[in-house]
């Protein structure tokens, strides 16, 4: 069995098709696995997609930002029109 369909055997949530007219394929998605990720700098924002599913801002620092504030994660959950944009 191919690379491809072993990942496809062992993780079926990690594909994505887009069908179009005809149920012809027009687009497909695969995603990665690459073992645990240990998120700990994040902020989950209520219903962030389409108004409906919760997302995490995860950020990384960049290298003008040395006291990280842009990592600091808050304890409790944000609305998206709470989410700020501003350089540092």
């Amino acid at each position: 069995m191919s690379f491809y369909m072993t990942y496809l055997a062992r993780w079926p949530d990690y594909f994505q098709v887009a069908e179009g007219p005809c149920n012809r394929v027009m687009g497909y998605i695969m995603g990665k696995v690459e073992g645990q990720a240990r998120i700990r700098n994040y902020r989950r924002v209520l219903r962030y997609y389409s108004g409906e599913e919760d997302g995490l801002d995860m950020r990384k620092a960049l290298s003008r930002d040395v006291e990280k504030k842009s990592m600091i994660p808050l304890k409790w959950p944000i609305r998206p029109d709470e989410l700020e944009y501003d350089s540092i």
